[in-house]
């Protein structure tokens, strides 16, 4: 199957493109910034199946002719990870990116032919108060331990949850939680260390 990844060459999209890749599948990476040196090296023994493609989400024309040499599957992925801060400096960006962006790829998919889009989110998307969940990893109650994995958070949630917790110990309940991305497989690198 051919793949097109829209933000690609991200943590998420890195690992997205490498599952597939290791399955068989061709894929092709769109995003602003190019591979980096440590994903062009676990990726090299895939690079008769993979493409890169570096351009902007928001430039409908690169876009129509990315989808326009034939995928049967879309992952959208390309995102703008803001914290409180950056969001109310320039929320413009953050929808254009996040939200309008979506417009063109759509059309340009359905005109196109791709039968399978997959739209990536998270639970972010609600904000911090729609899980009551602390503003940051220091309000979290003594006797709960930080998730360790991804696999861990589900469950480590529900022990929360169920701990009775409702506010931070600042009682700000559903302010914005930091922008904590969790450090990438590819080069061991964090967008912000804590």
């Amino acid at each position: 199957m051919r793949i097109l990844i829209f933000g690609g060459t991200g943590f998420v999209g890195l690992n997205i493109a490498a599952a597939l890749l290791a399955r068989g599948h061709a894929v092709t990476l769109f995003d602003r910034a190019g591979l980096p040196p440590a994903a062009q090296r676990v990726l090299a023994p895939y690079a008769d199946r993979l493409t890169t493609v570096q351009g902007d989400v928001t430039d409908r024309q690169i876009v129509e002719e990315a989808i326009g040499r034939g995928y049967e599957a879309i992952v959208l992925g390309a995102t703008i990870t803001a914290g409180a801060e950056r969001e109310a400096a320039d929320p413009e960006a953050i929808l254009r990116v996040n939200l309008l962006a979506h417009v063109p790829v759509l059309s340009a998919a359905r005109r196109s032919g791709v039968g399978r889009i997959i739209n990536l989110s998270s639970g972010s998307a609600y904000g911090t108060s729609a899980f009551c969940i602390p503003a940051s990893f220091a309000d979290w109650p003594r006797q709960m331990k930080r998730p360790r994995s991804i696999c861990t958070v589900r469950p480590t949630a529900r022990r929360f949850r169920s701990s009775g917790w409702r506010k931070s110990s600042a009682g700000a309940r559903g302010s914005a939680a930091p922008n904590r991305p969790p450090t990438s497989a590819f080069g061991g690198r964090s967008i912000e260390r804590a």
